[in-house]
């Protein structure tokens, strides 16, 4: 090279800066729940608790101990806490520069590195508290140490790695089963892609055969075609099996498989200093903790998901977010996809070795329970984008120049819309400013609980250790509501703080629905709701009150910009703004409600089964059913309403009531007896 790698590699780290700092200081309630739970995991490891025994944590302990000694040296905020994944990513550079020039020259690592600064996939985990940095740098260090030939320290280093979190372990599993038999097992004369094609012809003939001779929903469900059909329950497994049975005999049916002599005693080797690296990181914790180490670490993890379905799920995830148009999902794969188009035209050669751990990583994540999400197959994409662009041809300055201008470009605009709000991933754009407003709400000091950990971090709020990972005791744990709640007031929880966060998840998967909607059911029943404040685009921030005397039979929730009236936990009906407005906040003011919906404000009043709704305005009612109107009475399947006060027009499910002397009343009932 004429020029000087150290100065190209300068300007690699001045790309890599550039593109991470407008991300590390805006936070987002939908996006940052992971985040808050890791800092708050380590503020309290800083504060004498213990994880597994004091505070449930469901990922091994490197990365928590790691954090909570940064936090302790830096200062405890959610900035230094990314800068702690900044760091680490930034030392990951300097490993890819080092193991691109092992597998070809200088230049290799140069681009090899600049891709990783301009990944957008990785600019994201770079920029976040997640544990994605510290998995990057190991995966490059252990790859720097297998193509140096230091396979001992290698495999105590995968070992070691294993302990920031599950994910690793693939990784590490594949390069293991390389690094000793790799050499070993040479398969010749194989057209994967005729074995391919043969597997899906003969899998969709068995299937539909089947589907014939047994019709009906649980077959179709059951029996998915990989890579099209998404994975969402247990008995998948059944079809994934018999699909890669399937590929398996195609491909020794028409390959060539050659096995040498394979190195028994150095594979143990190997192994010893692949379990001495693990337990010198889990054993303390084993030993404190004991079975709840176990638990929550390795068994509540195992119901994530099946073998075989990472990556046929990650495709088909992938295929349906193209379908219906959610193109902005498909960026962890946009610097392979550049790459792959790049090689079209002239590529060198595929290197045997990448080709070959690649190989082995990919079958090792196959086998591996997890689901398909890019980051939980991350080292699997570090291993991709390595072997993608060892094959790139003619690489030199103006190459180098152009790649970076095309990326930069595609990667400004994402993180532009990242930020703004303009992507389904982080669409929460007010939250910087909801939790502002938290802080007038929620005394610091007082007994608090947040669904989302972040809010509960940034607050300091005095929240009990244990269940800081809702989540994770739903999810992976299996806690009741009811033992949940018994929870919250056992450790006599005033505040209750419920967030985008919690209203996302709750769309996006039905199982959570359910759980966290009989939570909230049950938080309804004994806490008031004293501050909300919502947004059109779904963003939402309320606060609950232990009520200190009786709950009234109505209650009141918000969401997006309507405000629920329940009773006994079911919605009767929602108060809808008249004209067109992106936002709406309540906050309780003794027995009343302020609810100002845009610039207008209505003060409601509840008292018993009774109603009162001053405003100057007309005011809608919204029902999820059609009521019937039997004079001044609104009948529902099994509730009635009447109007004592307002004249009222009815359009379907929508009800406006014109205030009579600025006051509409209204009295709910029982269909078969009074509230």
């Amino acid at each position: 090279m004429k020029r000087k790698p150290e100065l190209l590699m300068l300007l690699v780290f001045v790309v890599y800066i550039a593109l991470r700092l407008p991300l590390l200081f805006p936070t987002n309630e939908y996006w940052d729940y992971d985040e808050g739970t890791y800092l708050l995991i380590a503020r309290y490891i800083n504060l004498g608790y213990l994880p597994y025994r004091d505070v449930l944590a469901v990922h091994p302990p490197l990365f928590y101990y790691l954090l909570a000694l940064w936090l302790r040296v830096f200062g405890d905020s959610y900035i230094v806490g990314r800068l702690f994944s900044l760091s680490f990513g930034a030392l990951s550079l300097i490993l890819a520069y080092k193991v691109g020039k092992i597998v070809r020259d200088e230049m290799l690592g140069v681009l090899f590195s600049l891709l990783l600064a301009l990944d957008p996939q990785t600019i994201i985990l770079n920029s976040t508290v997640f544990h994605a940095s510290l998995i990057e740098f190991f995966v490059l260090l252990t790859l720097y140490l297998y193509l140096k030939g230091k396979y001992l320290l290698m495999a105590f280093l995968l070992g070691v790695g294993t302990s920031v979190k599950h994910t690793f372990l693939p990784y590490a599993v594949g390069v293991f089963m390389f690094s000793w038999v790799g050499g070993k097992i040479k398969i010749k004369k194989l057209n994967f892609w005729k074995s391919l094609l043969l597997t899906y012809s003969t899998y969709l003939i068995v299937v539909y055969t089947l589907i014939s001779l047994y019709p009906g929903d649980v077959s179709r469900m059951i029996l998915i075609v990989p890579g099209f059909g998404e994975v969402k329950f247990k008995p998948n497994l059944y079809a994934l099996l018999l699909f890669f049975i399937l590929l398996a005999y195609y491909v020794y049916r028409d390959g060539e498989i050659l096995v040498s002599r394979i190195d028994i005693l150095n594979g143990l080797r190997l192994f010893f200093m692949f379990i001495l690296g693990k337990l010198l990181i889990e054993a303390p914790q084993i030993a404190i903790a004991g079975y709840g180490y176990i638990r929550q670490v390795y068994l509540m993890n195992s119901g994530r998901g099946i073998p075989l379905m990472s990556i046929p799920d990650l495709i088909a995830k992938t295929l349906r977010d193209i379908q219906k148009g959610n193109y902005e999902m498909l960026y962890p794969y946009i610097l392979m996809i550049f790459l792959a188009m790049l090689l079209i035209s002239e590529r060198r050669p595929a290197n045997s070795t990448l080709k070959g751990l690649l190989a082995s990583v990919a079958l090792s994540y196959l086998v591996f329970p997890l689901p398909g999400v890019p980051r939980f197959l991350y080292p699997l994409f570090l291993l991709i984008i390595l072997y993608l662009s060892a094959m790139v041809t003619n690489l030199n300055l103006r190459k180098l120049a152009a790649l970076t201008i095309i990326l930069l470009a595609i990667n400004s605009i994402f993180i532009e819309s990242f930020i703004t709000g303009k992507t389904k991933l982080a669409f929460a754009v007010h939250s910087d400013s909801l939790r502002l407003e938290l802080t007038k709400v929620v005394p610091q000091d007082s007994l608090a609980y947040s669904f989302n950990p972040m809010n509960s971090y940034l607050l300091n709020l005095n929240e009990p250790p244990y269940y800081i990972d809702n989540f994770g005791a739903f999810y992976l744990g299996n806690v009741s509501p009811e033992q949940f709640f018994s929870y919250l007031e056992e450790n006599n929880v005033s505040y209750i703080i419920i967030s985008t966060w919690l209203r996302g998840i709750m769309d996006r998967d039905p199982r959570l629905s359910k759980l966290y909607g009989t939570t909230l059911r049950l938080i309804d029943s004994k806490y008031k709701l004293i501050y909300a404040h919502s947004f059109s685009n779904g963003e939402l921030m309320a606060v609950y009150m232990r009520s200190k005397g009786g709950k009234s039979f109505i209650t009141l929730n918000v969401t997006k910009v309507k405000i629920a009236f329940n009773a006994n936990g079911t919605t009767l009906f929602y108060l809808v703004p008249h004209r067109d407005v992106k936002e709406v906040t309540l906050r309780a003011v003794g027995d009343e409600y302020l609810v100002t919906f845009g610039n207008s404000t209505e003060i409601v009043s509840i008292a018993g089964n009774e109603v009162s709704i001053s405003t100057a305005f007309p005011v809608k009612m919204e029902f999820l059913e059609p009521p019937v109107l039997i004079e001044y009475t609104l009948y529902l399947q099994k509730h009635l309403i009447r109007v004592t006060s307002g004249v009222f027009r009815i359009n379907g499910t929508i009800i406006s009531i014109i205030p009579e002397n600025g006051t509409i009343s209204l009295v709910l009932y029982k269909r078969d007896s009074r509230l």
